[in-house]
């Protein structure tokens, strides 16, 4: 992620590191935030759950999905 981020601040002449940190962090921080599931969808998960073994396939590291999940209201 800091590679393509730093490859975008760099089009547009911006070089420096501290920069870049505080775009990874702002990047992290923000996305984190923005996982918000449907009005419907823990109570239709409360519907399966007696009858299936539910889960969350990602293709992300648990670290960083993990905040995720938890700010969707999906940790459990």
């Amino acid at each position: 992620m800091q590679r393509v981020l730093g490859e975008a601040l760099h089009r547009r002449h911006i070089s420096e590191k501290s920069t870049l940190q505080e775009a990874a962090d702002a990047y992290l921080r923000l996305r984190s935030l923005g996982a918000k599931p449907y009005d419907d969808v823990l109570s239709c998960l409360n519907r399966l759950s007696p009858s299936y073994e539910l889960g969350i396939v990602t293709n992300g590291l648990a670290a960083m999905q993990q905040p995720k999940i938890e700010a969707a209201g999906l940790a459990g």
